[in-house]
């Protein structure tokens, strides 16, 4: 078969018989594939067992052998299943967690032209008197410094590549959230490089997927699916990565070390990952500071006292370090730090490094609640809902039992309308709300509260006549 007058080659002949129909196969071929390590996942605990290579088979534990404490039994879960490969029967993860190997990706990065001089590029930071328009050039990342006490990020003053990466950790639900839709929720465990300019950065291929999770863990227990990471990261710190070839680099290749310089979560994730306490805290509320629930008006912040961060690890050691889940729980109330697997990172600083993404932050916080509470842009005007009227039985049944001086606990039990009635009939002004807002039974409930309060500093004859001067209420009634 000709084309265009030539006579087809041995080797075109070759390349059509051989080539590949499966996209499969074809990136078996090419070796695109990315470098993975299959991992066993406990189903209770979470936690990692990686694999042992037996010739070409891989063999996980069968059972995992995870103590909460040193003295406490092990967790016992099955971790594998019988399954059948290539004809032969084996045993397989039943939660398998794939992570893909760092140091390859780094490799086959470097193996592009052009990207080395790129990231090489990344390692100068902008001028210091212009304000800096990318994340880099931060007095955070400036101020890191290397194994040797020196500065990490130093431009062209060694050979070394160095690299600084930006960690990310988010669940979501995969079926995407839809009413009636699945209910799941799976994580993603992501790095970014910021050596590149944001151009390239946010690139699919440029980001590197560490791994997706099988699922959402407790917040004690989500350190497992991070220690692989950070083990890598913290080695690559201490001892760097040679690679014997570059594209820019053929003959003597190059040596890497990599830094992770952020870490970038949603406030909902940084809490768990870090291990802090949750925003609805009374005394720990804030990752940064030390001020209470009880002082959140004060905005005077030169004078908040800011957490340290030798005693944030401190007393993250002692949540890791103690013996039963009693001392776990009092020590995270005083503290408000359970243990992460980040502080496995030597120059990890909670206090420097942690980011609330601007996404969660704004487009999904401040915006949203401006734009539907604020503006009521998704609520009806008031005028367009019809009021509901409070049921006559009931409305005699509450004014009954309200002329008798309840408690505010016993007046929850009656509706809205019908606490609305009350205060109308005692000449008692209800709250006005804002456009597209309601009012909530709380409300209403301490404007009863308040009025019963009030009547209680009367005398009883008194209190007697005026609900006498009242239609249906009883003459007398017991304060």
């Amino acid at each position: 078969m000709t084309e265009g007058g030539r006579t087809p080659s041995v080797c075109d002949i070759k390349l059509h018989k051989f080539f590949p129909t499966d996209l499969r196969t074809a990136r078996q071929s090419l070796n695109i594939e990315p470098t993975t390590i299959k991992y066993a996942t406990c189903p209770t605990c979470c936690c990692l067992y990686p694999p042992t290579n037996t010739g070409t088979i891989a063999e996980w534990p069968t059972e995992c052998t995870w103590r909460s404490f040193k003295d406490s039994p092990p967790c016992g879960q099955p971790l594998v299943k019988s399954a059948v490969e290539g004809g032969e029967s084996v045993r397989v993860p039943i939660y398998p967690y794939v992570v893909q190997d760092f140091d390859s990706f780094v490799g086959r990065m470097l193996s592009r032209p052009g990207y080395e001089k790129i990231l090489d590029d990344g390692t100068v930071f902008s001028d210091e008197d212009v304000a800096f328009w990318d994340i880099k050039d931060a007095r955070s990342i400036r101020d890191l410094k290397g194994p040797d006490n020196k500065p990490f990020m130093d431009g062209f003053k060694r050979s070394e590549l160095r690299l600084a990466w930006s960690l990310s950790v988010d669940w979501f639900n995969p079926f995407h959230n839809k009413k009636g839709g699945k209910s799941a929720s799976a994580g993603s465990v992501a790095m970014l490089l910021l050596n590149l300019p944001p151009s390239l950065r946010y690139q699919p291929e440029n980001i590197y997927l560490h791994s997706i999770t099988p699922k959402e863990p407790t917040a004690d227990r989500v350190n497992h699916y991070l220690e692989p990471l950070i083990q890598t990261m913290q080695h690559n710190y201490r001892h760097g990565t040679h690679f014997t070839k570059t594209y820019d680099n053929p003959r003597e290749g190059r040596s890497t070390r990599s830094m992770l310089a952020l870490q970038v979560f949603d406030l909902k994730g940084a809490k768990r990952v870090l291990g802090h306490c949750s925003p609805t805290s009374n005394l720990n509320f804030c990752s940064f500071c030390t001020i209470s629930k009880a002082d959140i008006g004060n905005f005077d912040w030169q004078h908040w006292e800011f957490h340290q961060v030798e005693d944030m690890r401190s007393a993250a050691e002692k949540w890791r370090d103690a013996t039963s889940a009693a001392e776990r729980k009092a020590l995270y109330k005083t503290y408000g730090v359970r243990w992460s697997a980040l502080w496995g990172l030597s120059y990890f600083d909670p206090t420097r490094s942690v980011i609330v993404d601007g996404m969660h932050n704004l487009f999904e916080g401040l915006v949203e609640f401006h734009c539907r509470t604020v503006l009521g842009i998704d609520r009806p005007p008031p005028d367009q809902e019809e009021e509901k009227e409070a049921d006559p039985k009931q409305l005699a049944t509450a004014s009954k039992h309200f002329a008798r001086s309840p408690s505010r606990r016993s007046l929850e039990c009656f509706t809205i309308p019908v606490l609305k009635a009350l205060c109308l009939d005692h000449h008692l002004l209800l709250p006005e709300v804002g456009r597209g807002e309601k009012l909530r039974k709380a409300q209403i409930l301490d404007i009863l509260e308040d009025f019963l309060v009030g009547l209680s500093t009367l005398s009883s004859n008194n209190v007697s006549n005026y609900y006498a001067g009242k239609k249906g209420y009883p003459n007398t009634c017991s304060i």
